[in-house]
């Protein structure tokens, strides 16, 4: 074939006619007569749309008169090439694919697909000329059209709306974003992979703004809770969810139950209704002419419920046909719906109002009785309340009394150490020697021949002088290689622990605790070694409240032991004075009024344990007491007083000066009475031939019994050799130490 290129002249007024190839021989050939060649003038008129996203892909029409003249066509679209439109589709989808022209371009249209704009960058946009040229000729414009790139569109987080669809489609899907103006054709796809192959749909959306996308759902004939949501924006695909859940279609109607009307309102019987939003079902009544549309008021799982129009509400003994839509792709008809006949309503009626006149009635006799009930709790009421007003008025005036019983009695108990005679020097402090308060503290029910006060001799005095000898040799050797060899001392506990009860483990305890008292540094590390495993065996077991609060193993015996060792020069040096006068202090306290000589209970007890409840009368004496050397002191006593009552606080009257180891023996002298008018003093005792019985118990002796009166005199008497008050003897004797070596004093 012959190309050639047509003169650059103006051939506006060149009429049509042949072409004529004239050859180098002259020799001439002529088109056929049907086939004539025309000079024209493209002309453009406008352009839709006259914007784009940045990635492209935006089918662009540009009309005018004449377009298809020429061969070569260029268009540039704010400097960025615009490629002509083919009838291909590119991998498009089917809804983009039915947009496609058939051609490219036609004497009115030309239709090109936008490129990638690579200088927009970030939120702005890029506007600038439209470029028309054919056969390098650039088409006149009436006016310079403009055209503008955006940014790409986005989606927000949860953009779809709903998030679940049916596998008929048809349901509006709203998806939110920002930048969708710019965009000419949206679609949506929904995809899910079955093996190798991929599943897919998609559908052409209806309309959208620049933040909000309106699409039907389309169908997809599968059920899963993961189908994939695509957003197709021109060219652009944005995925939307990897979670979209497809349910099955929802089934309306059922065919033993047609539609039933009653009150204005239709129901409608189904399976699965709420797997669709109330907005997708539109309910029609009526198959000719213009059906009418019920107003869906409720979804239910197995019923819908719809508002009849006004004009259907007064229909009577007719049939309409229902249909309803879902989405746009549902539509079920689900049968007839009948209006009841007005007379038989009627006659319904007058049976219902009957029956209402019978209910109203019986109604009002509950009420009545209701009435009734009513005052009479009300009246009931008012008079619990005006207890509650007496009981409140009662109380107020007790409060009154026990608020002055009260004060009156504090003012009563107010003392002073002085008022008692109390001595707060040090020196008349009654302290025990150490080996006495480390006994007392570790062994409360030891006696004086306790064996840890005897020597190592003696508890060996059984032996014969060979094996006394041996005995001594493996006593020393056990306690060098094995009781100072903290491993071996720490298993051996735990192993008797697992066959001791828990008072012998206290007993143990005690009992290592003077085998170590002469190497406390010692004694502490194994016991630091017990408490930690102490501590995670109770936090293992779940109860770690409970610890160091029963006392029942070996470890929180030795913890108090060693508290015990340590804190004896702290407590006679520091706290031993002050808890001594708080002692005397509650004893004088507690003595001012009656205490119970068997059990310890007192008028004026500190404890609510200890707090004597019966009433019992007694009265106060002052009696002057005639003390073997010095002159006369005055005691105060209780006429309710047993007779070991009164001796002991004659004692506390008589000796509070001087040490309580010189005190005498209780039980060794009898309190006398001087009688009137006799030389012979009245001996009182605690029971006697005159003691009192009821029953088969007996009443102590008090100085009520013996008619004591205000100013008696008293004196002691000694009941023949007066006995001497009894000494702990002997020290404490290490266990494993040789003889003669005592407790220190020290911490």
């Amino acid at each position: 074939g012959l190309e050639c290129v047509t003169s650059g002249k103006d051939q506006t007024n060149v009429r049509p006619g042949a072409v004529v190839i004239k050859l180098y021989n002259d020799t001439r050939s002529s088109s056929p007569n049907h086939v004539d060649f025309k000079y024209t003038t493209p002309k453009f008129t406008g352009i839709h749309p006259n914007t784009a996203p940045k990635s492209g892909g935006t089918l662009v029409t540009l009309t005018g008169s004449d377009l298809d003249t020429g061969r070569d066509v260029e268009v540039t679209l704010a400097g960025v090439p615009c490629t002509l439109a083919t009838a291909s589709c590119h991998n498009r989808p089917p809804p983009l694919c039915a947009l496609l022209p058939k051609e490219a371009r036609n004497s009115s249209t030309i239709w090109c697909y936008t490129s990638n704009n690579s200088r927009l960058t970030g939120h702005r946009h890029i506007t600038g000329d439209m470029k028309l040229t054919i056969d390098g000729y650039r088409v006149s414009q009436h006016e310079v059209a403009s055209f503008s790139y955006y940014p790409d569109p986005l989606l927000r987080e949860n953009s779809v709306s709903p998030a679940e669809g049916v596998v008929s489609g048809g349901i509006n899907l709203v998806f939110k974003g920002k930048h969708f103006g710019a965009v000419r054709h949206m679609a949506v796809i929904i995809r899910d992979r079955i093996g190798d192959s991929v599943l897919e749909n998609s559908t052409l959306c209806r309309s959208h703004t620049n933040t909000t996308a309106h699409c039907p759902m389309p169908a997809f004939n599968k059920t899963t809770p993961y189908a994939t949501v695509v957003l197709l924006s021109d060219g652009h695909e944005m995925e939307v969810t990897r979670n979209f859940h497809v349910r099955p279609d929802p089934q309306v109607g059922l065919p033993d139950s047609p539609p039933l009307a009653f009150d204005g309102l239709m129901r409608i019987p189904g399976v699965s209704l709420d797997s669709v939003e109330k907005r997708e079902y539109r309910i029609y009544v009526g198959q000719t002419g213009t059906p009418y549309l019920c107003n869906v008021s409720s979804v239910e799982s197995a019923e819908l419920i719809c508002r009849m129009p006004s004009s259907l509400q007064a229909a009577s003994g007719e049939s309409y046909g229902v249909a309803v839509h879902v989405g746009e792709n549902i539509r079920v008809y689900v049968g007839e719906v009948h209006f009841p006949d007005p007379s038989l309503a009627e006659q319904t009626d007058s049976n219902v109002n009957s029956i209402a006149g019978g209910v109203a009635g019986g109604a009002a006799f509950l009420l009545v009785i209701f009435l009734l009930l009513f005052l009479y709790c009300q009246q009931r009421a008012r008079a619990a309340e005006n207890e509650v007003v007496r009981m409140i008025s009662h109380m107020e005036t007790l409060e009154t009394n026990v608020a002055s019983v009260c004060k009156s009695a504090f003012t009563d108990l107010m003392t002073d150490l002085g008022d008692h005679g109390i001595s707060t020097a040090d020196d008349k402090l009654p302290y025990l020697p150490f080996h006495q308060y480390a006994m007392r503290s570790m062994f409360p029910s030891a006696g004086d021949d306790h064996p840890m006060l005897q020597s190592l001799d003696k508890r060996l005095s059984h032996l014969v002088p060979s094996r006394l000898e041996h005995t001594r040799r493996t006593l020393a050797t056990f306690q060098r290689t094995l009781v100072y060899n903290k491993k071996f001392l720490v298993i051996f506990v735990h192993a008797l622990e697992l066959h001791f009860g828990m008072k012998d483990r206290v007993a143990f305890a005690s009992v290592l605790m003077v085998a170590l008292h002469d190497k406390l540094e010692y004694a502490t590390e194994v016991l630091k070694c017990l408490l930690a495993d102490h501590i995670r065996s109770s936090v293992r077991k779940s109860h770690p409240k409970l610890l160091l609060r029963r006392m029942e193993t070996v470890a929180e015996k030795l913890l108090a032991n060693w508290l015990t060792f340590c804190l004896h020069d702290y407590v006679r040096t520091y706290a031993g004075r002050p808890l001594y006068l708080l002692f005397q202090a509650v004893k004088a306290q507690t003595e001012r009024g009656p205490c119970d000589a068997l059990t310890g209970e007192a008028r004026y007890s500190l404890s609510e344990e200890k707090l004597l409840r019966e009433p019992v009368e007694c009265t106060e004496l002052i009696c002057t007491f005639h003390r073997q050397e010095g002159a006369p002191i005055s005691v105060r006593l209780q006429d309710c007083d047993t007779i070991s009552q009164a001796k002991e606080k004659i004692m506390d009257a008589t000796f509070k000066t001087a040490p309580v180891s010189t005190r005498p023996d209780l039980s060794s002298v009898d309190l006398a009475m001087d009688s009137d008018g006799g030389p012979t003093p009245i001996i009182l005792r605690d029971e006697d031939m005159t003691t009192v019985l009821e029953g088969t118990y007996k009443k102590l002796n008090t100085l009520r019994h013996y008619e004591v009166l205000n100013g008696a005199n008293l004196h002691f008497v000694t009941q023949g050799a007066q006995s001497k008050r009894s000494e702990m003897s002997g020290d404490f004797i290490s266990t494993f130490s040789p003889p003669q070596m005592t407790l220190p004093m020290s911490d």
